[in-house]
């Protein structure tokens, strides 16, 4: 998860329009559409890529989300209102907001309780992030997330944003995890990188370059040279989301050998093996590896062979 501040003049020119009584608001049963949920307020902003509200809110909002960063092709926006609970702090429904890929920011707009909670993918909560003012966060549209209704205080304002995925976030917090630990005859996040690229160039999905990226950062059975933890997998699950995070971690975890393999199921030794081709690829510098990169191109081509079938 990647999170800072947003421009407050920004922040409370839009603040001042929306809570202004002329301001249209949508009333729905459920906020977030499951039918567990409460009531709430919704303005949409973007749906499918179309603007669906005035150009000055519009404006207003592009002056916030500028002050982040450049995002562009957003596919979905909208500004949500939680009211008060006077009983007892109740978190909202767990979900993803769409299941195409995509990256999600969340802008909060006031000061206010109501924690955003974020899950793996067994349901347990591996961060929250408190409203504060101008605050954002940023993070892999994979992870499963919620709202916490306000207790404390009487609205819990915030800009939902999701959008195509830009990888370049998540690139330069790599390099700053990794920073400048050397790996062979290159630096570790060059070698990351390189993954990377060769894995976009594959065509492979997203998750599989996004492992590629960070599949040695917990170090590996022949990489000592750990940048994290295994104790942070958490962290690194926010940041590239939780099923590139798992091929990471097996790749690091294991020594890679048939017998090893054998024990995890196909579609994540078909991932690995994706990830063990680009990093072979990137360090065969002098040509040594080429008879292990080709052995693993044909364990590849097999497996994809048996997982159509």
């Amino acid at each position: 998860m990647i999170s800072g501040y947003a421009n407050l003049d920004y922040i409370d020119k839009l603040y001042s329009k929306i809570t202004d009584c002329d301001f249209r608001w949508q009333l729905v049963s459920n906020i977030t559409g499951d039918e567990n949920d409460g009531p709430g307020l919704v303005h949409p902003v973007v749906k499918d890529g179309e603007i669906q509200t005035t150009d000055d809110i519009v404006e207003c909002i592009r002056e916030v989300i500028d002050s982040i960063s450049d995002i562009n092709n957003v596919t979905r926006l909208k500004i949500n209102c939680l009211l008060k609970n006077n009983i007892d702090y109740h978190n909202n429904f767990c979900h993803t907001d769409q299941s195409c890929d995509h990256n999600v920011m969340i802008i909060y707009l006031n000061d206010s309780d109501g924690d955003t909670m974020m899950y793996d993918d067994n349901g347990n909560v591996i961060s929250k992030s408190s409203p504060e003012k101008g605050k954002y966060i940023l993070f892999n549209g994979d992870i499963k997330h919620s709202s916490t209704r306000p207790v404390n205080n009487d609205y819990r304002f915030i800009i939902n944003v999701n959008y195509e995925p830009n990888d370049e976030f998540i690139i330069n917090e790599v390099k700053k995890i990794v920073l400048e630990k050397e790996h062979d005859s290159q630096t570790l996040f060059d070698h990351l990188y390189g993954t990377y690229q060769l894995l976009k160039k594959m065509g492979t999905s997203r998750y599989v370059r996004l492992a590629g990226l960070c599949h040695s950062i917990y170090g590996t059975v022949s990489y000592k040279n750990a940048s994290v933890s295994t104790e942070d997998r958490d962290k690194v699950k926010l940041l590239i989301g939780c099923k590139a995070e798992e091929i990471s971690y097996n790749f690091s975890c294991i020594d890679r050998t048939p017998e090893s393999f054998e024990q995890l199921e196909e579609s994540m030794q078909l991932d690995l093996l994706l990830v063990e081709y680009a990093n072979l690829i990137d360090q065969n510098f002098d040509g040594q590896l080429t008879s292990h990169i080709n052995d693993v191109m044909s364990k590849i081509v097999n497996l994809r062979q048996r997982c159509s079938v």
